[in-house]
């Protein structure tokens, strides 16, 4: 089972993408949902508590994913899974969007790392 919330970060365009259990294409194009077609451009992607479980057919799906769409500047991945972690480098490398993700394994250096290229877009 899926769930996610979505919570506001330090500065409107900052956005906080929390998916517990397991990912869903629901969570994966959840563009509306984050505001991305509204201005937002930086989300935290908390994926501390999503389980190995991908959905089938996940690289497909991704390819249609909200880390594609082009108001999207920035995806910090918080996940203390190396796995996920490298599934998302995967990920980003198959969309050619690699210079648009960043991982951590703690959310607050995650957090700050959003909060230094909103500023630089400033």
């Amino acid at each position: 089972m899926s769930s996610q919330e979505i919570l506001p970060g330090p500065y409107p365009s900052i956005v906080i993408h929390r998916i517990h259990g397991e990912l869903s294409y629901d969570a994966m194009t959840a563009d509306d949902a984050l505001g991305l077609n509204r201005g937002i451009h930086f989300v935290l992607l908390d994926a501390s508590d999503i389980n190995l479980a991908l959905p089938e057919d996940f690289l497909s799906g991704a390819r249609h994913s909200y880390f594609t769409n082009p108001n999207l500047r920035h995806m910090a991945l918080y996940t203390q899974s190396n796995m996920l972690g490298t599934i998302g480098k995967m990920v980003a490398k198959l969309t050619r969007r690699q210079d648009r993700l960043s991982v951590h394994t703690d959310f607050d250096v995650a957090m700050s790392h959003l909060v230094n290229l909103y500023n630089q877009a400033q």
